[in-house]
């Protein structure tokens, strides 16, 4: 990705902390009522997936070469409450 390389440009190939807060909510819920959007739910679902777990592994696999160097790396993970809705 051009935006990792551009971090890692920036931060002269080392990275000492990884801050992954990316999140979507879905809207899951309020379609699983209507039966006839089963091609919604899965696709809202999908996209939640990617947003919320998918890129945040991306990056970090990406980043953690750089982190490697690092005294001290750490990867710090932000939830919401709304992932229990």
């Amino acid at each position: 990705d051009d935006a990792v390389k551009q971090v890692l440009t920036l931060s002269k190939n080392s990275i000492d902390c990884v801050v992954n807060s990316a999140g979507v909510a879905p809207k899951v819920a309020a379609n699983l009522a209507d039966s006839s959007s089963n091609e919604s739910i899965i696709s809202d679902w999908s996209h939640v997936l990617t947003v919320n777990l998918a890129n945040l592994m991306r990056w970090t696999k990406q980043l953690i070469p750089a982190m490697i160097k690092s005294d001290n790396p750490m990867i710090i993970m932000i939830g919401s409450t709304l992932s229990y809705i």
